[in-house]
């Protein structure tokens, strides 16, 4: 596996955690929110678990942002890393 695998691969699971989990969770606590301002219906209670869960989510992709970052730098400085 060369290192343009392993940031690839970061990158899908980076892509795949913020696009498919935390964008997705925003969308819906974003209907229910403009709802329960035009309407002045309440938030459902299952709103903070979907906040809970989106944030544990992007906080996952925070610290997987460092390797993939450390492997794009080694990627043109270190040559060690050049096959």
């Amino acid at each position: 596996m060369s290192l343009w695998d392993v940031l690839v691969s970061i990158f899908w699971f980076m892509m795949l955690n913020v696009w498919g989990i935390v964008w997705r969770m925003h969308k819906k606590i974003i209907r229910w929110n403009a709802a329960a301002l035009a309407d002045g219906a309440s938030i459902p209670p299952e709103a903070r678990k979907f906040a809970q869960i989106a944030s544990a989510v992007a906080g996952v992709s925070f610290w997987v942002s460092f390797p993939m970052l450390f492997f794009m730098g080694a990627a043109s400085h270190y040559a060690i890393f050049v096959q």
